[in-house]
């Protein structure tokens, strides 16, 4: 099964490069996950046991419980336990320990947006930060340019 009828089956719209190069670098498991989300439409039994970086216990996490207590969607869940088992299996504790406090501070669930009003604030009232804004714009647009081929071959690719 390629990527691109993975993505199609998830109703995802916007970002579907991205979202495929991210699954095309998923460890095997979590693609055998995606293809099983997707042939029996029901969420993978995946597992991970964490020493919490920090010194203070032990976590055991599902990906269940990451869509029914943290409210991920599916591939959402699928995603975040892949990038949880890189950072175990690298033992990089400064990774799992920014997961973990994503979790906890919400931030897997939130999403930035900066208004028209907002910029012409900063536009208006402090020039120094509206170049900068514009020198990070310019730069993620060039990043968009370089990952677009990256992400339509993730798209093409087989799962």
């Amino acid at each position: 099964m390629k990527i691109k009828e993975l993505i199609n089956t998830l109703g995802i719209g916007q970002s579907r490069g991205k979202l495929a190069l991210r699954i095309s670098h998923c460890l095997p498991q979590i693609k055998k996950a995606f293809l099983r989300l997707h042939d029996e439409e029901a969420m993978p039994n995946l597992r991970i046991a964490l020493d919490v970086p920090n010194g203070r216990g032990y976590l055991e996490l599902t990906a269940q419980e990451l869509v029914r207590i943290y409210g991920m969607k599916k591939y959402q869940a699928l995603l975040f336990m892949d990038e949880l088992m890189k950072a175990k299996d690298e033992e990089n504790p400064a990774r799992l320990k920014t997961l973990l406090d994503m979790l906890k501070a919400g931030l897997h669930r939130q999403q930035l947006t900066v208004s028209d009003e907002m910029k012409e604030t900063i536009r208006t009232e402090n020039p120094e930060a509206w170049a900068y804004y514009q020198q990070l714009c310019a730069q993620e647009a060039e990043q968009e340019k370089v990952t677009e081929q990256e992400c339509q071959a993730a798209l093409d690719a087989e799962i």
